[in-house]
């Protein structure tokens, strides 16, 4: 019997940062047997690597949504296929952030996977196999001084609502799910007295502020992806 968790020959399209959780999917699937692919606004200085293999890596900007079509094509130029296609709140930013910076995570946590979203799907249902998208936001604690917390948190409800809308559209052929990273509260705490996540071997605590992100993300995308989540769509996992 096949291991459901194997993703020999698959392709994975992820759109984001080559690090954080971009890193922690990529490896996944990379294990997995899977042909990652990861896109971003800036040149990924060091690509992810599991399982001897390793990571591509195309530059694209997540506020166009011409470019963003270009990207998927190539990831078919190349593989032919699009199996996975992961969204981790990518979008605009730096020179071409928004000069509001409350649009600018709108943006990032919603418009921008949302494209993508539509971009995959348009390949995957001239699949006889479909595919599987999924869509991961994050809720900053405390969000930047810029923002107000609910700015935050309207832009991952609204991509948890619209995975929701978009699973019905497009079924059978293609899921979408959505998960969103909260802060993981152990019995770590920083010299600020504030909870922490778990910290890995290789990407220990730092004492500040920021917290880590578990590696189970990527277990989690690639359950979602995999023939045992088959009947598993527009779910919202927190």
């Amino acid at each position: 019997m096949a291991n459901p968790l194997q993703f020999d020959g698959k392709v994975v399209l992820i759109a984001g940062s080559a690090g954080g959780i971009g890193e922690y999917v990529a490896e996944a699937f990379l294990a997995a047997g899977a042909h990652v692919v990861i896109c971003s606004l800036i040149q990924a200085q060091r690509l992810p690597k599991a399982a001897g293999r390793k990571a591509s890596f195309v530059l694209m900007d997540g506020s166009e949504p011409d470019h963003i079509i270009e990207v998927v094509e190539s990831v078919k130029a190349r593989y032919g296929r699009l199996d996975v296609q992961v969204n981790t709140a990518v979008g605009p930013t730096g020179d071409n952030a928004c000069a509001d910076p409350r649009e600018s995570v709108i943006r990032r946590g919603l418009v921008t996977p949302l494209h993508f979203s539509q971009a995959a799907n348009r390949l995957m249902q001239k699949q006889a196999e479909g595919g599987s998208i999924i869509n991961v936001s994050y809720l900053e604690q405390p969000p930047p001084p810029s923002l107000q917390p609910h700015v935050v948190e309207a832009a991952s409800t609204g991509l948890a609502n619209l995975g929701a809308s978009l699973a019905v559209e497009w079924a059978p052929l293609v899921r979408i799910n959505t998960v969103t990273l909260d802060l993981t509260q152990t019995e770590y705490a920083s010299s600020r007295g504030k909870s922490r996540s778990v910290a890995t071997p290789h990407r220990p605590n730092q004492e500040n502020d920021a917290f880590d992100l578990p590696p189970q993300i990527g277990r989690t995308c690639l359950f979602l992806a995999s023939s045992l989540a088959s009947y598993v769509s527009g779910a919202h996992l927190t």
